[in-house]
């Protein structure tokens, strides 16, 4: 898929689940920028429009489809809303850029948001619109999040006390402590993959995923 994606540059259906991600979380990107320059509370009418804005129906099936996935958006919206206003961490940083050198590639990347506790401890989430919540053990293979306990300690000389998943229709924050070990295997890991990357190694890996990858009908390897 990288190969396809990003060395042929062939480009990749529109997808609802996508689009439904994208929709709720640049709501709650504004609401919140917009709630920590005022200092006033989140509201539901501001969350409404601004989905409204952001909504694109393009990747549904149906008019029914979209209605239903609008309907469950506004109702994630209003639940965040709630529990936003009396979350007793208060946000520092949201979508915040960074920029790791690894073997002589820039990883770049985003992290969500970035909360400070009791004025000093640092936690880091990362939004999911997925329908099922990861647990603790598979957060520790994330990849991702060990990443971005890295760049916290990097930018604020300080490794988080917890990074996470804010699973948002699920309304449930799954969190993990990250340690020295598992920051060093996951740097191994990325320099194995960025070495694959220079030398042109995509080897492909079929299973029960290709049924839903765009690139399933000019793949050879495809599992059909």
């Amino acid at each position: 898929m990288y190969e396809y994606h990003y060395i042929y540059r062939i480009p990749s259906l529109p997808r609802s689940h996508f689009d439904f991600g994208s929709a709720v979380h640049k709501v709650i990107e504004v609401l919140t920028k917009e709630s920590t320059k005022s200092g006033k509370p989140l509201t539901i009418k501001l969350a409404i429009d601004l989905l409204r804005r952001e909504w694109d129906p393009k990747g549904f099936r149906s008019k029914l489809d979209e209605k239903r996935s609008f309907q469950e958006a506004e109702e994630i919206l209003k639940v965040f809303i709630e529990e936003q206003n009396k979350m007793d961490s208060k946000i520092l940083e949201i979508e915040k850029d960074f920029v790791l050198n690894i073997s002589g590639i820039n990883i770049k990347g985003r992290i969500d948001r970035i909360d400070i506790i009791n004025n000093k401890d640092l936690l880091v989430f990362d939004y999911k619109t997925s329908k099922v919540a990861s647990s603790e053990n598979k957060l520790k293979e994330d990849m991702q999040l060990i990443l971005y306990s890295l760049v916290i300690e990097q930018t604020y000389d300080k490794r988080p006390i917890e990074v996470g998943c804010w699973y948002l229709r699920k309304n449930k924050r799954v969190m993990i402590h990250v340690t020295e070990k598992e920051v060093i295997e996951v740097l191994e890991h990325m320099n194995s993959i960025v070495n694959q990357i220079k030398m042109g190694s995509f080897p492909p890996k079929p299973g029960w995923v290709c049924k839903n990858c765009d690139y399933s009908i000019i793949c050879d390897f495809a599992k059909k």
